[in-house]
């Protein structure tokens, strides 16, 4: 197992592009590296993918929008464990091995701290280039009740190489370069007595980017590996790459349920990401148009862990319990006129109507687990 605890994040993120997925790739051994963009399709554990969970609450999908790792704002997490291996303690999802991000904890003397950044490329000074971000965060207890409450802002500039030249969007899965960024999380939590304590906690991120670039569709035209991307100015396209993520969770802990250790869950997600344009119309799975996917997933999820000493066999205690899942998902595109895009050499968009890409879909799973 790796533990990352939060000075541990913050120099790691210092050293890199500050996102969790990047900072991870770093750090833990056998996961493989990040794409430094919004999604964390392909970076596997140890082969396989892994379930990224934010207290407990699982970030994975059934119809995987692969951006599990930037739909939480990085100066909320307090610590991240990854166990390597496949198990079943959280539900599916976890073949290769289990991220849980814990974000900051409410309780202890009242705090109150703010934290200001500023980051800028060596390469380029340019304004559009900087990046900085607020957070200001307070932490208290009174009487039996703990309190926790964060909100921040993060402008996220422009990239540029070491050469000092934009680098081209990420055309395919996406970026959130030239984006604007917004959190707020709270967590209160009350002591029923030396043994219990329920919280209720709720967590809202809003990443969305506000380009006026975009890559250079004619670069696909040419032999591969013989032209590098190019970004191009003057993109117009109204709707651009965004993740909106809400978590709402209630916690409830027993230290002695006749003799047990008893953790119990309930939680609610919406989750809505837009993806980037893409000329598809190569594509007759998706019509054959220039379109743009967009996601919207909900998922009611409850989950009961039961830590059993077996006081027979020394120092061991089982592990067991069960969690269900009921998740809806909606998967629509837009379509553009692809005339005026091609005249405009794939800058513009203008929005010509809408289509069911995927049919909407509700999962349900019941499942238990021993360990």
């Amino acid at each position: 197992m790796t533990k990352l605890d939060e000075k541990q994040i913050e120099l790691l993120r210092n050293g890199s592009s500050g996102n969790i997925a990047t900072v991870l790739a770093k750090a833990v051994p056998g996961l493989s590296d990040s794409s430094r963009t919004i999604t964390d399709y392909g970076q596997t554990l140890r082969g396989r993918n892994a379930l990224i969970l934010v207290d407990g609450v699982p970030m994975n999908l059934t119809r995987d929008t692969s951006r599990g790792l930037s739909a939480i704002d990085p100066e909320s997490i307090a610590n991240i464990e990854v166990i390597r291996g496949s198990n079943a303690i959280y539900g599916g999802g976890a073949s290769g091995g289990i991220i849980s991000i814990t974000t900051k904890a409410a309780g202890g003397e009242p705090t109150a701290k703010t934290v200001v950044g500023l980051q800028t490329p060596l390469t380029n000074f340019r304004s559009n280039a900087l990046s900085g971000d607020i957070h200001q965060y307070f932490t208290g207890s009174f009487n039996a009740f703990d309190y926790a409450l964060d909100f921040g802002y993060q402008r996220i500039g422009s990239p540029y190489d070491a050469s000092g030249d934009r680098v081209a969007p990420e055309p395919s899965q996406g970026d959130l370069y030239d984006a604007d960024a917004y959190s707020v999380g709270g967590k209160l939590g009350y002591h029923i007595d030396d043994n219990q304590y329920v919280q209720f906690a709720a967590n809202y991120y809003n990443a969305e980017q506000d380009s006026d670039y975009a890559s250079d569709p004619s670069v696909k035209n040419a032999p591969a590996g013989t032209v590098p991307a190019k970004a191009i100015k003057g993109l117009k396209l109204k709707d651009q790459n965004k993740n909106e993520n809400q978590i709402y969770n209630l916690t409830y802990n027993h230290k002695d349920f006749f003799g047990n250790k008893v953790d119990a869950q309930i939680y609610y997600r919406d989750f809505f990401t837009r993806f980037s344009p893409f000329d598809a119309r190569k594509n007759a799975n998706r019509g054959g148009q220039v379109d743009q996917i967009y996601q919207e997933n909900n998922v009611l999820g409850s989950r009961l862990t039961v830590t059993t000493p077996l006081e027979f066999l020394g120092d061991t205690s089982l592990v067991w319990g069960g969690d269900f899942s009921r998740e809806k998902s909606e998967m629509s595109l837009d379509i553009f006129d692809q005339k005026i895009y091609d005249q405009s050499g794939g800058l513009e968009f203008v929005k010509i109507g809408k289509l069911i890409y995927l049919p909407e879909l509700t999962t349900q799973s019941i499942g238990g687990f021993y360990s």
